[in-house]
């Protein structure tokens, strides 16, 4: 009997703080993801960073997901940062004022955390199918 995508997930209900959950939703707007999938990177972000292994689960459609999510994450963020970055050059060439300079900072700083964490969870993922694959060959 085959099991379905959905059996891979378990449903829960949160209770949020308002104004946490009104970050999170701007987050994931941000990250052009809905709010499931931004609570879920980030926990999974969190965990990676703790040093304990995430779950990959090579081949299933639920971690393929995550890692298309990671990838097109990544590419938003690093267009995001080169738009930020334009700006920042184009007014230092002009030698013009701009509104809003330590907002952008503030935001280029988040992008370059939001950056690293993508790409580290990219390189675990990495990591993870290489290893068994290694393993297959001995």
């Amino acid at each position: 009997m085959a099991t379905s995508y959905q059996d891979d997930y378990l449903k829960t209900a949160l209770r949020l703080p308002r104004d946490l959950h009104a970050r999170i939703l701007e987050s994931a707007t941000t990250s052009s993801r809905s709010m499931n999938a931004e609570i879920v990177a980030r926990l999974q972000a969190s965990i990676a960073e703790a040093g304990q292994p995430v779950q990959t689960g090579i081949g299933s459609g639920p971690i393929q997901d995550d890692l298309l999510n990671a990838v097109l994450t990544l590419s938003a963020l690093r267009a995001e940062k080169g738009v930020y970055e334009l700006r920042l050059d184009l007014a230092s060439a002009t030698k013009r004022q701009i509104t809003g300079l330590e907002e952008m900072a503030q935001r280029l700083t988040a992008i370059n955390g939001e950056i690293a964490r993508c790409e580290l969870f990219i390189e675990r993922f990495k990591n993870a199918a290489v290893k068994p694959a290694t393993q297959l060959d001995k």
